[in-house]
């Protein structure tokens, strides 16, 4: 029987000092905006996903949750914004 493939180290030992640093803080880049995220309501969740993880167009995104594309690019705008002032830029 064979051994499962161990874990990728995500800080591998041959990887020089800035590359560590860079994947350090991406790896904490990603904690923070799932923190962030965590703090929309599901509406916002929802089209904060659609327009930026499925890659969908403000029209798109309004078609699916039943609203205009102007409603879809004001609410971008303010939860980007809400987003920027919780994360501190």
């Amino acid at each position: 029987m064979s051994r499962p493939p161990k874990p990728t180290n995500l800080l591998n030992s041959n990887m020089s000092k800035e590359e560590k640093e860079k994947r350090e803080d991406k790896i904490l880049d990603l904690i923070v905006l799932k923190e962030l995220l965590e703090t929309l309501d599901e509406e916002e969740k929802q089209l904060i996903f659609l327009r930026y993880f499925a890659d969908r167009t403000q029209s798109d995104v309004g078609k699916i949750m039943g609203i205009s594309q102007v409603q879809v690019s004001r609410s971008e705008k303010r939860i980007i914004e809400k987003l920027r002032k919780k994360g501190g830029r």
